[in-house]
């Protein structure tokens, strides 16, 4: 019956700005009521300009309409494709139920967008036009089941309708309980009332359906292998899981503080659709926004500089925004209707600056990068990062062909370093190894005594000096650390790196870096500095190589089963970091097509609870 509905629209899970705005609404409705919610509030919530709802929804009802729409696709696509009809009745009635306590689904802000358009007079008629088909074909399906299990027991005095509408409004009633009661709801205990109410009926048929009613497909998923599959390297679904589950929560490095010596300097940031500005205000004060144009989602600032304008124009119609982001001037504003400069000024992002470094999230809430770096500080606090500056010559912003996890695959062992890199085997080879402090992977070896045959190498060990600001221990060592998802700092003694990588597609990465260093004018440390960059140069060269044939090798039938040494257990805790994250990672063999959010959040998705 239910394939008789159009299957719900894709682009609701390739579109995230779409995806950002609903889930804002959502919010916005849970928040603040219908009436209550408006344009500014869920673009405030979302994040994102005033443009992007016109180019979506045109006005604020379709807004509303179209986050209807997409929670009712969710729940009809859930039951599609999680109810197999061939079964037993009491086996569809619980997954069924089941589907009812998705903890995607089964939500109270998702809750109250069903009860406010169903409960208000206005909103009525909207609601049946869009979800009355709804609503008809799943009474009918729980109908039939109840039918089918009076059929079964042989029992022709009950009334099977009366008994579906039973069980029907058990569901709402459990479910308007846990928009108003969030806070003591137990999952497990409604789906155990709901398949108890059944059992009361029909002992013989649903007893089994009660006693395991507890043991549900999303929960307590423990992962087939704590290693990630090769199909999480190539598919699309999962790639737009990784940007809103690991990329948009974390904080991404925009550049380093010393690129904002002055007032006015400006750093931007692009990566997985979004983009940032990050500017030193004439008041001093460093700020991070969007880089979008509250009217409609023009570029403000390009790249990085110093001096800009003391307020931003937008180049496509002229919006004006004063450094705070406070929108100052609308050319012909007598043109809008009800306009407020007050409540379009430029969205705010998170910014911290953390040992010199400045980074933005688009994500709010959560650790801050201090306190994530905490059991590591102290080990990189003597490089003194913050007095650095950029080294001129070293950046490096590169689109390489393959996807972003198989770099950090690599960077996070050492067991290919003795085969892989002979320079590195020859500079400190001998006394590398991996770790692990207290969630961050740390790497770090000691230039050996003993010359090396490459030139480079070679020469790096003879020129490079002592550093007064640098304890003993870090005089001769490389040290690397690993900062989650996508970011690794490799600190020297003459100077530092940061890279990072940003997913363009599932098989082409931006790979970007730059080196920093204190002013030191030693003739020594400039020399150490080239030879520094030659041997990175060099194994980066390596690397690429293997990357490029690791993931080839993931489209082989004959791909082998992951088997890791102990010097590759860096690899293993970034895998199992992911699936904590994104629990279909989980998963050896590839959900469907269509099918890989809605099966995340079936396995349990890892919530991270904001302060």
């Amino acid at each position: 019956m239910l394939e008789l509905i159009k299957e719900p629209d894709s682009s609701l899970i390739k579109d995230t700005r779409k995806q950002q705005l609903i889930d804002a609404t959502i919010s916005c409705i849970y928040k603040h009521g219908l009436a209550g919610t408006t344009i500014a509030k869920v673009t405030k919530t979302a994040s994102l300009s005033t443009g992007t709802v016109n180019f979506y929804f045109d006005t604020k009802e379709r807004l509303l309409l179209g986050t209807l729409r997409s929670i009712r696709d969710e729940f009809h696509h859930a039951l599609v494709q999680g109810i197999d009809k061939d079964l037993q009745p009491a086996a569809v009635l619980q997954q069924m139920i089941n589907v009812h306590f998705d903890p995607e689904i089964c939500r109270p802000e998702k809750i109250a967008v069903w009860h406010a358009f169903s409960s208000a007079s206005r909103t009525r008629a909207d609601y049946h036009s869009l979800c009355g088909e709804l609503d008809r074909h799943l009474s009918a399906l729980f109908l039939h089941q109840i039918e089918r299990l009076c059929e079964q027991a042989n029992i022709a005095h009950y009334n099977p309708q009366a008994l579906a509408l039973g069980l029907e409004g058990m569901l709402d009633s459990l479910w308007q309980e846990y928009l108003y009661q969030s806070d003591n709801f137990d999952r497990d205990k409604a789906i155990q009332q709901c398949l108890l109410y059944l059992q009361s009926l029909f002992p013989e048929s649903c007893s089994q359906q009660a006693a395991c009613s507890k043991a549900l497909p999303y929960q307590n998923h423990k992962a087939e292998s704590d290693l990630l599959p090769p199909w999480t390297y190539s598919n699309d679904e999962f790639l737009q899981l990784e940007i809103n589950k690991l990329f948009k929560p974390n904080w991404m490095l925009a550049g380093h503080i010393s690129e904002l010596a002055q007032k006015r300097d400006y750093l931007t940031f692009d990566g997985f659709g979004e983009r940032a500005i990050v500017i030193k205000g004439d008041d001093n004060e460093i700020r991070a926004f969007h880089n979008v144009c509250r009217h409609r989602g023009a570029r403000l600032l390009e790249g990085s500089g110093s001096n800009c304008p003391q307020a931003l124009s937008c180049p496509f119609h002229g919006w004006t925004y004063d450094l705070s982001g406070k929108l100052i001037a609308v050319p012909a504003r007598d043109t809008f209707e009800n306009l407020d400069l007050a409540d379009n000024g430029l969205v705010p992002l998170e910014c911290e600056i953390w040992m010199g470094f400045v980074f933005v999230r688009f994500i709010p809430g959560g650790q801050s990068l201090k306190a994530q770096m905490a059991p590591v500080e102290e080990m990189i606090a003597p490089y003194q990062i913050e007095k650095m500056q950029k080294l001129d010559g070293t950046g490096y912003r590169e689109l390489r062909p393959y996807n972003w996890k198989v770099i950090h695959d690599i960077d996070n062992e050492g067991y290919h370093v003795p085969v892989g890199h002979p320079a590195l085997q020859q500079l400190y080879g001998q006394t590398y190894i991996d770790s692990h402090v207290e969630g961050i992977s740390m790497s770090r070896g000691y230039i050996n005594e003993k010359p090396g045959k490459n030139w480079s190498v070679q020469k790096y060990q003879k020129l490079l000096p002592p550093f007064s600001h640098l304890p003993e221990d870090n005089q001769r060592q490389w040290l690397y650390f690993g900062i989650f998802p996508n970011h690794v700092l490799g600190l020297y003694p003459e100077c530092i790196e940061f890279y990072m990588t940003i997913p363009q597609t599932t098989h082409s990465t931006w790979y970007i870096g730059h080196s920093y260093g204190l002013p030191d004018a030693r003739r020594e440390v400039r020399a150490a500095r080239f030879l520094n960059q030659r041997i990175n140069y060099i194994t980066e060269r390596e690397d690429e190589a293997f990357v490029k044939s690791m993931q080839d090798g993931m489209r082989s039938s004959a791909f082998p089963k992951q088997q890791l040494s102990s010097k590759e257990q860096g690899v293993r805790r970034f895998h199992k970091e992911i699936q904590s994250q994104i629990p279909v990672a989980g998963i050896s063999k590839e959900p469907e097509r269509g099918t890989i959010i809605l099966t995340n959040s079936k396995l349990g998705e890892k919530v991270i609870k904001r302060p």
